[in-house]
């Protein structure tokens, strides 16, 4: 999930915070906007328990700047074929 900055459909570099994981080629295959207050666990596509709270909460962390309405974009991506 992203918020103000710019992703389309096809090839991206992914950073992944907190992981030893350097950069990695994705594809991405969908970017679609909602608000904050319209997130569910189906669009964000969490496992069974997982926490919207703890989700925005994060989110919150990455961009405190970000309004209590914002539109926030959910991007999703596999890993490039080269990396499976």
């Amino acid at each position: 999930m992203r918020w103000q900055e710019s992703h389309s459909p096809g090839p991206a570099l992914a950073y992944f915070e907190h992981t030893e994981h350097g950069p990695l080629p994705v594809d991405i295959t969908s970017v679609n906007t909602h608000r904050l207050s319209e997130l569910t666990p189906q669009i964000l596509q969490l496992q069974a328990g997982s926490s919207i709270e703890g989700y925005v909460t994060n989110l919150r962390d990455h961009y405190p700047t970000m309004p209590e309405d914002a539109d926030v974009d959910v991007v999703t991506f596999r890993l490039s074929a080269p990396n499976i």
